[in-house]
Order: structure tokens, then C-alpha cells, then sequence
């Protein structure tokens, strides 16, 4: 197998139990899923089906106050939205999330770049 593979199988191992958690009423755990959720997602690349997973991570950050987890989930979702061609889209979500206009253009043209060199 390949290197790659056995971390899929860790992810989908925690994001069972993630679920487990969240089913017994866990409300640490929702956003983790719903993150462990679009990442999945991503990795099929269907990206149209991991953005609604990246804005309930989001939502649910929002409201538990998980400010750095907020801050990753918004700066994924901007790279998901980089992977359809939707850099107005990224940035629009950079830019509600409360940063600066120069910071929200730096971001993105970092995530551009790191985009070609992986995609």
C-alpha cells in the first residue's frame, strides 16, 4: 500500500469514532466531523459535496468559539472553492470571516500557488 493510503484509513478510522461520539451527544466532536467529513470529500475530489461539510464546521466553530478551528475550516473550504476555479468565491469567504482585504489577497494567491504545485 501506499504511504497516502494508510493515513485515509486512520482518518476514516477517527471519523467512525468521531461519529460514535457525536451520536452519544458529544458537541466537542461535531465540528471535527463535519471537517473529517469535507476532507473526504476532497480526497474523491467532489468538491461541490465537501463545501456544505466545510460550512457546518464553520457554523459549528462559530458557535462553540473554536476561533483556530474556524480559521482551518475557512482557509480549506477557500482551497476547495480554489479547486473548482472559484477564486471570487474564496475570497468572498476569507473576506466574511472577518480578515483584512491584503491578508484575505495574500492568502488566496498563496493558496493559488500551492495549488499549481500540487494540482
Amino acid at each position: 500500500k501506499k504511504r497516502s493510503s494508510r493515513y485515509v484509513v486512520l482518518a476514516n478510522r477517527c471519523r467512525s469514532k468521531l461519529q460514535q461520539w457525536t451520536k452519544k451527544g458529544n458537541p466537542n466532536c461535531v465540528h471535527a466531523l463535519a471537517m473529517l467529513n469535507a476532507e473526504n470529500e476532497v480526497l474523491k475530489r467532489k468538491y461541490d459535496a465537501a463545501i456544505p461539510h466545510y460550512h457546518d464546521a464553520i457554523e459549528t466553530c462559530r458557535n462553540r468559539d473554536f476561533i483556530h478551528h474556524e480559521a482551518l475550516a475557512t482557509e480549506r473550504l477557500s482551497m476547495c472553492l480554489l479547486a473548482l476555479n472559484k477564486k471570487d468565491m474564496a475570497l468572498t469567504e476569507m473576506l466574511q470571516r472577518g480578515n483584512e482585504i491584503e491578508c484575505a489577497h495574500k492568502k488566496v494567491g498563496n493558496m493559488k500557488q500551492r495549488k499549481r504545485q500540487y494540482w
